[in-house]
């Protein structure tokens, strides 16, 4: 199949002449004579690479480009092109994620050039995407505040790091959030805020004028919960842990079969996570996960 590229201009003749020359060179050409037309046609259309002018009547390249980078599909190339650019235009161009750029006037080897190398970066950049084929393991760390907790979700941004391994599908990096959601609560809300069991019984807005009066208090936006995620690609385990600042719990005396709680809390990742620890008196709880062919679940505890 070959490559198509879009381009973007409102000069009809220069559209043409682009269109012409890259046609030549056996690539499938679309033009556009307006950003919004642009736009319009990349939702519709899988382009391998987009030319576009920066000036344009309605939608400019720029923010064709940030429109495509951050809102349709963050890997097509797209190269800009302009009679005059500015540092500021530049620096710019490339915080958006610009590929290259062209100057007006231009050539037809100038442009055959810029499109050539981007398709052949994009096919090398193809075949190390695969990466997992070279992975033997990885391994990330990561230290959040209580404020973190309370404003982005923290779940989800650690999450988005496993669905990058192939070797892990979908439904077990769901298991996996769902542990990962259950020791993230009970590592800040008993951990570092210090709240005990009572907060179950607390409406919305209760809970959240605690929770932000507490947030003013040094000693809790000062402490940090860590969590480290390493995947071993031999034995096919993820294994998670997480650790807060707070005073511990007798996990010893923790009903874990608790069937009134069993959808929720320890109880739930007991359910899902084919081994799980405690450490450090209770203020670190480590879990194992197989990706591998299914593994009959238990229950270990350590008391070191």
């Amino acid at each position: 199949m070959n490559d198509k590229i879009l381009v973007v201009d409102t000069n009809e003749d220069l559209l043409q002449s682009i269109q012409t020359l890259l046609e030549l060179h056996k690539f499938e050409v679309d033009i556009a004579f307006s950003g919004k037309d642009a736009l319009e046609k990349i939702t519709l259309f899988n382009y391998d690479i987009v030319l576009s002018d920066i000036h344009l009547p309605d939608i400019n390249g720029l923010e064709l480009l940030e429109r495509i980078k951050f809102t349709i599909n963050s890997e097509i190339p797209v190269i800009l092109m302009t009679g005059m650019i500015t540092i500021d235009i530049a620096v710019k161009s490339i915080n958006l994620g610009a590929s290259d750029f062209i100057k007006k006037p231009f050539n037809d080897s100038q442009i055959y050039k810029a499109i050539t190398r981007q398709i052949s970066k994009r096919k090398k950049d193809s075949y190390f995407n695969n990466y997992t084929k070279y992975l033997l393991g990885t391994n990330y760390c990561f230290e959040f505040t209580a404020n973190d907790y309370i404003e982005f979700n923290i779940t989800d941004f650690l999450v988005s790091h496993l669905v990058k391994l192939k070797e892990i599908t979908p439904a077990v990096c769901n298991e996996l959030s769902l542990c990962i959601e259950e020791m993230l609560s009970n590592a800040f809300i008993h951990g570092t805020f210090l709240i005990d069991s009572s907060y179950k019984q607390m409406d919305h807005d209760e809970y959240n004028v605690l929770i932000n009066k507490l947030l003013e208090e040094p000693q809790i936006i000062s402490k940090k919960v860590s969590v480290n995620i390493s995947y071993r690609k031999k034995a096919k385990v993820v294994l998670i842990t997480v650790t807060d600042q707070g005073n511990g719990f007798n996990f010893q005396s923790h009903n874990l079969d608790d069937e009134k709680n069993i959808f929720r809390g320890l109880s739930l990742i007991k359910i899902i996570a084919d081994d799980v620890q405690f450490f450090n008196g209770g203020r670190t709880i480590r879990i194992e996960k197989k990706v591998g062919r299914k593994q009959k679940r238990a229950l270990a505890v350590n008391q070191g």
